[in-house]
């Protein structure tokens, strides 16, 4: 394993989102307050150019450098279809793209990763019976996986660092996995955007000086929830295991559209009513917020990495056991800010 691709994606964001802030500054491009934001200052949303800047410079150094260039072509396949999101994304920040045409665009790209990429078939979940859902159901799963963690992700966007935090350590624990089963190419794309994520977040880390935008969060929800099915599908981990990685911000986009939907509220449109806002409007610091749910993604990730070791016992105390758990914080929260 080399660490020069993962050197020089850090170096390329660190050096391209001051770049690109600045950039955002002479033209205006800011993310104004209204009632649903969390900032209270106009901000520029360009940080997500550094991010993909320094994936794509660590990518190119990665393949460059990748020691069997026969079975790449798929990669090729997904870095299109990230870059597709991407571009969603970055046009939708400037111009405000209709709600259902991006959602369809960003479904659009998960459907050429499962077709392309990799998909999974099977689902198997503690204590529930396996799920052979067969190519064109793995398929179907696979993209509204994929498509489900770019959404989610970028809902999740929504305080200063808790995104890139979060980030930093679903991807950190992909590469160590694929690095354990030797598996180059997606252990470097893991990495790569890992670095690429740490050279931006001194910026944006609370008070954020730049947001990384819908590009940015695009990006990287997808390329985790594309890297997390390449993991399960090539037997490095369970699927579990997989969410693991991610389980804060999908059990907190997960309970709060749930929960938007049986209080028949628009859910589709902007609201600030998730569980890492709600405890903001508790009076926690985005700083506060922001480690506390890096925190949790850490001890989640640990988790999935030991995971498929345990016995099925355990894994399933363990499974059930944290969607309990955060469960119940959760509900905590929204009963104490209701009555605040």
């Amino acid at each position: 394993m080399s660490l020069l691709p993962a050197i020089v994606a850090f170096l390329v964001a660190v050096t391209t989102v001051p770049v690109a802030r600045s950039f955002a500054l002479r033209k205006g491009l800011l993310d104004v307050p209204n009632k649903r934001s969390s900032h209270k200052h106009p901000t520029p949303r360009t940080g997500g150019i550094g991010i993909l800047g320094g994936s794509a410079a660590g990518i190119a150094v990665a393949l460059a450098l990748a020691p069997d260039n026969g079975a790449v072509w798929p990669v090729w396949v997904l870095l299109a279809a990230l870059a597709g999101g991407a571009a969603v994304g970055f046009i939708d920040d400037l111009f405000s793209i209709p709600t259902l045409f991006r959602m369809l665009l960003y479904s659009a790209m998960a459907v050429l990763i499962a077709l392309f990429y990799t998909a999974v078939a099977v689902v198997d979940l503690p204590l529930i019976r396996e799920l052979r859902l067969g190519a064109a159901g793995g398929v179907v799963f696979s993209a509204l996986f994929v498509a489900w963690y770019a959404n989610l992700f970028n809902f999740m966007d929504g305080v200063d660092g808790i995104a890139g935090g979060a980030a930093i350590v679903a991807l950190g624990a992909l590469a160590a996995v694929f690095f354990a089963d030797e598996l180059y190419l997606p252990g470097s794309f893991a990495v790569v955007a890992c670095a690429a994520t740490a050279g931006f977040l001194p910026y944006n880390f609370p008070p954020a000086s730049v947001f990384m935008g819908d590009g940015g969060s695009v990006f990287l929800g997808m390329s985790i929830g594309a890297l997390s099915l390449a993991a399960v599908d090539q037997g490095v981990v369970s699927l579990p295991a997989s969410v693991f990685f991610m389980l804060p911000f999908v059990f907190d986009a997960t309970f709060t559209l749930f929960r938007r939907i049986v209080f028949r509220e628009r859910f589709w449109t902007a609201h600030r009513s998730h569980v890492y806002q709600q405890l903001c409007d508790l009076g926690f610091s985005h700083r506060t917020v922001t480690i506390a749910y890096t925190g949790c993604a850490l001890l989640f990730a640990l988790i999935g990495i030991m995971f498929d070791k345990w016995s099925d016992q355990a894994k399933a105390v363990v499974w059930w056991g944290s969607w309990l758990v955060l469960l119940s914080i959760s509900v905590f929260v929204v009963r104490k800010n209701r009555t605040a």
